[in-house]
């Protein structure tokens, strides 16, 4: 749903919408190349892909994340696009339970693919999608459950369709295997040699912890 954005008009909030962010880090004459094709696709709602500083982008969805809303969320990471995956997202998307909840499909590669999988501690480097579903509630809502049903319905459903694995940053309390799904196999064990040699008490563990053992 439509948030309460200063960008959008107010006939539109609180109904349903699709949003497509893009951003080019490079010079402005090559970005406006680059997103022309975007630009000059449908009849949006409203148009902001223009030259801007990077921080004035990072910023400009802080509206939608207010403090004080409650939030639970779910990930799944993706290949190229189905048919049968889009079905699912079109599906699901539309249908939250809450008119603050929203999905996000992060498209993936690029200079991120340009990495070695071992390279890294982040090893999904061949990743195409990233799935977010983020079901928001306010303090006063007396069902928060329906909505955490909601976000895990939507989850899986999305599971036949992806790689098993998970982006680190969009895990919330969901066990130690999850954990290892963020890293791989190979690199979740490296990461556990590190832990034993710098870190043997797990002091450290308030996090998506990589346990010494």
């Amino acid at each position: 749903m439509a948030p309460p954005a200063p960008f959008l008009p107010e006939d539109v909030h609180g109904k349903p919408v699709v949003m497509v962010g893009a951003c080019y880090a490079g010079s402005a004459a090559e970005g406006a190349e680059v997103v022309r094709p975007l630009k000059q696709f449908g009849r949006p709602i409203v148009d902001l892909l223009e030259p801007k500083p990077y921080t004035a982008l990072q910023s400009m969805f802080d509206p939608m994340v207010p403090h004080g809303w409650h939030r639970y969320w779910k990930s799944v990471e993706l290949p190229p696009l189905t048919d049968e995956a889009i079905d699912t997202l079109v599906e699901h998307a539309p249908e939250p339970t809450s008119p603050k909840s929203y999905c996000i499909v992060f498209q993936l590669g690029g200079a991120l693919d340009r990495v070695g999988a071992g390279d890294t501690a982040y090893g999904q480097r061949d990743v195409a999608h990233n799935v977010n579903v983020n079901a928001v509630w306010t303090e006063d809502d007396p069902e928060p459950e329906r909505h955490i049903g909601w976000a895990r319905d939507f989850f899986d459903a999305m599971q036949p369709h992806g790689s098993g694995r998970v982006y680190v940053n969009f895990l919330g309390d969901e066990g130690q295997d999850r954990v290892r799904a963020a890293y791989g196999e190979r690199n979740y064990e490296r990461l556990v040699e590190l832990k034993r040699a710098y870190d043997p008490t797990n002091f450290f563990r308030l996090n998506q912890n990589i346990q010494p053992g």
